[in-house]
């Protein structure tokens, strides 16, 4: 990835519309970022445009000098980065949509502080082609995985084929939160201006990806455009491992809620209990680190990805899930 211009105006050449009316908005929510905001903030200012963008940065109470790094830029970068502090920790969740609210975009794209995207053309692309199918609300692509500061092209997250595609909203619910890349959504900001109460109650990626599938699906760009850290201090996915098992549970039950609201969007029954089946699933076996080797072992096929593996052992689990929830009742 190149690095970012050393001036604002660099950034503005090609942009053929206001800059105070962009139209995408970037959202980068960050916690103890430190050691990888700089690479996240680079990556966005290097994106080449024909359209002007923001950057909307939300942190949340770090307790190291993340804030301290971010104000370096908004310094350099006045008219594109705006940065949100709190004064209390208020939540990965609460912080997220915080941002959104604050967004002018009419697309939103997504990064967390410990992402990256890899090439100048990622928001260009991604706006082209929803440009192109405005039926769809969200898009998303495939993404390297970062394992100790390296990037390794060899290990793909969500790699479904080398053609666009779309997906539709059951094949989204199945696929759980890890279907997309976070960092590589890209959703129309209208779909959050709009949204129903239950996703408010527990506003996740996953159901930002279910949010922007309600109605047409979503679609797939083959292109890899991102890069997600995994296994390093503050990740999602070393959070989940730390986390109690009453703590699961508490938030599987809140996934178990918003999924059951999903009837109203014209969803089975059917497919919303196997997705909490698998939920189920997944959270245990992430917490006991099957799930990594799992995906360690599914990155080695070009067929067969974790979302495939897990869906198939937790649709096994299914009619015990069932029958345990009917001793309880």
């Amino acid at each position: 990835m190149s690095t970012s211009p050393k001036l604002e105006n660099e950034i503005f050449t090609n942009w053929e519309s206001d800059i105070n009316l962009p139209l995408v908005s970037i959202v980068c929510i960050t916690f103890n970022h430190e050691e990888f905001i700089s690479e996240a903030i680079d990556s966005f200012l290097a994106q080449k445009t024909e359209f002007p963008f923001e950057v909307v940065i939300g942190d949340d109470f770090s307790a190291d000098n993340t804030v301290e790094v971010v104000k370096k830029y908004t310094r350099q970068y006045p008219a594109i980065i705006k940065l949100i502090t709190r004064d209390e920790n208020i939540g990965m969740s609460a912080n997220l949509l915080d941002c959104f609210n604050r967004c002018k975009g009419e697309y939103i794209a997504i990064c967390e502080g410990d992402d990256y995207w890899i090439t100048s053309k990622k928001l260009q692309t991604q706006v082209d082609l929803m440009t192109q199918y405005p039926d769809i609300n969200i898009s998303f692509h495939p993404a390297y995985t970062v394992e100790n500061c390296e990037l390794k092209r060899d290990k793909i997250f969500s790699n479904y084929g080398n053609k666009i595609k779309k997906f539709s909203l059951d094949e989204v619910i199945l696929g759980g939160g890890g279907f997309m890349p976070t960092q590589s959504l890209m959703l129309r900001s209208d779909i959050l201006k709009n949204a129903p109460d239950w996703f408010y109650k527990y506003p996740i990626d996953y159901f930002i990806q279910i949010l922007g599938s309600i109605g047409n699906g979503v679609l797939y760009i083959p292109s890899i455009f991102s890069a997600y850290r995994i296994n390093v201090k503050g990740s999602w996915s070393t959070r989940q491992r730390n986390i109690s098992v009453q703590k699961i549970k508490e938030n599987l039950n809140r996934e178990k809620k918003s999924l059951l609201n999903l009837k109203e969007a014209g969803v089975s029954e059917n497919v919303i209990n196997k997705a909490i089946a698998i939920s189920t699933f997944k959270a245990f076996t992430r917490k006991f680190i099957i799930h990594e080797l799992v995906r360690s072992l599914s990155m080695q096929s070009k067929y067969i990805g974790p979302r495939q593996i897990l869906t198939i052992i937790s649709l096994f689990f299914l009619p015990f899930t069932k029958l345990a929830n009917k001793i309880r009742k």
